[in-house]
């Protein structure tokens, strides 16, 4: 009878854990079987969210990814960022249920286009005119020469010849990306006819106020160029002057940059002058008074900014003593203004000026400072009248010269009237 039972206890046993079995079986059908990342291929400073796929499609589990080092990749979350080339192997593993796989991550470097930095390289001039193709009839003048005007230990490309000036530098720039580019460069000039840059068939002329020209120092210019596919872009610049103009320049720092790297444009003071950079191409705006028997001209010779100045040679003629000056009667009341004007002057003889300054009247008041004589190496000089307080009534602004020989040489730009309370 107890074997009976024994016998019978045995097979509910056997039963039960058979019925056990089962169960746990069907429970762990919707739990993570294996789990799938494919390889990836990507190039630095890409971000990715590799896709997991698990086995059977209806489990669900959270993840973690690491890699053994951070030196190709580093992972955050489940973001993985590449940041050097080569390939690493990352491991994926389920928190909760602790399966895992390996996929691998092959890392490339963007491949750099040399055209960029080629071009910034030929646009210093340190190698000569190596990188750049030159035409036009006197292509040979163009040289290169220590850039000691500025004290800088570089080369720039120098225009003065002493004779005629005629050439065009250009340069390629092969398979330029999509994007947006800044072109610039520097220049200073004097006695040119014409200056044209362009860039991909664009023309920007000096003539045109497009391009802007610095006389005692370098003046930046710069220019935007959108590129909505992927091309070879053409940059050059044609300089000419003839013989007689005695023609003169130097350019520097050719070069492109990614993204519009401009200087923002900044308000300046209102200024009362009319036509004071002498653009208009005559003294129309001006009222010449005294004695002036040499040459008093506006001309291209060393702008300031644009493309004229007022030019002045004493033309070997002794008893100057005159007076240019503008009347001015839109004047806002105010108690912080400005006069500006910028000039570069000598005197063959060595002689020294006998009466010369730059005024600002109204009424009974005048201010003024003197000019003096500075000469070539001097380069422009600024005279400047500041802190002044003006009503609404009509003001004269102007320059008086009184050379000491017939051999006074002057050029002279923008005159200025600034009210720094009012920004335009």
């Amino acid at each position: 009878m107890l074997k009976k039972f024994l016998s019978l206890l045995a097979v509910v046993v056997m039963g039960v854990g058979f019925l056990s079995g089962c169960v746990g079986t069907s429970s762990e059908s919707s739990l993570v079987s294996t789990i799938h990342v494919d390889d990836q291929n990507i190039m630095v400073s890409d971000v990715i969210e590799p896709e997991v796929t698990f086995t059977p499609t209806t489990a669900i589990d959270s993840y973690t990814f690491t890699a053994p080092d951070e030196t190709v990749v580093t992972i955050q979350n489940h973001f993985i960022t590449a940041i050097a080339a080569g390939e690493v192997t990352v491991t994926c593993e389920t928190n909760n249920t602790h399966v895992s796989t390996t996929f691998l991550i092959a890392v490339t470097a963007p491949v750099v286009s040399t055209t960029v930095p080629d071009f910034n390289e030929a646009g210093t001039f340190e190698n000569g005119l190596a990188a750049w193709t030159l035409s036009g009839p006197t292509a040979s003048v163009a040289t290169t020469e220590g850039d000691t005007d500025r004290a800088q230990e570089d080369m720039q490309l120098k225009l003065y010849t002493g004779a005629a000036i005629d050439f065009t530098i250009s340069y390629t720039l092969a398979d330029l990306p999509v994007g947006t580019y800044t072109f610039s460069f520097e220049i200073a000039a004097g006695n040119m006819t014409t200056i044209l840059c362009t860039i991909d068939g664009v023309e920007y002329s000096w003539i045109g106020g497009t391009i802007f020209l610095g006389v005692g120092t370098y003046r930046m210019n710069y220019f935007l160029l959108e590129l909505t596919e992927a091309k070879d872009v053409s940059f050059s610049m044609y300089f000419l002057a003839g013989e007689a103009d005695a023609g003169w320049g130097y350019v520097d720092n050719i070069k492109i940059e990614e993204g519009d790297t401009r200087p923002t444009v900044e308000t300046s003071p209102k200024d009362y002058v009319v036509d004071g950079s002498f653009e208009s191409g005559a003294l129309t705006n001006w009222a010449l008074s005294g004695t002036c028997g040499g040459t008093l001209r506006v001309y291209t010779n060393n702008p300031v900014t644009g493309s004229k100045n007022l030019d002045f040679w004493g033309n070997d003629i002794t008893g100057d003593n005159f007076t240019l000056s503008q009347s001015i009667t839109n004047i806002d009341a105010g108690s912080n203004y400005t006069a500006t004007v910028k000039l570069v002057n000598g005197d063959d003889n060595a002689a020294q000026l006998i009466d010369s300054f730059f005024y600002v009247t109204q009424g009974a008041v005048t201010q003024q400072v003197a000019i003096t004589m500075r000469g070539w190496t001097a380069g422009i000089i600024e005279y400047t009248i500041s802190g002044l307080s003006l009503t609404a009534d009509p003001v004269e602004i102007g320059v008086h010269f009184q050379p000491g020989s017939g051999k006074y040489w002057m050029q002279l730009d923008d005159i200025k009237l600034l009210n720094n309370d009012i920004l335009v």
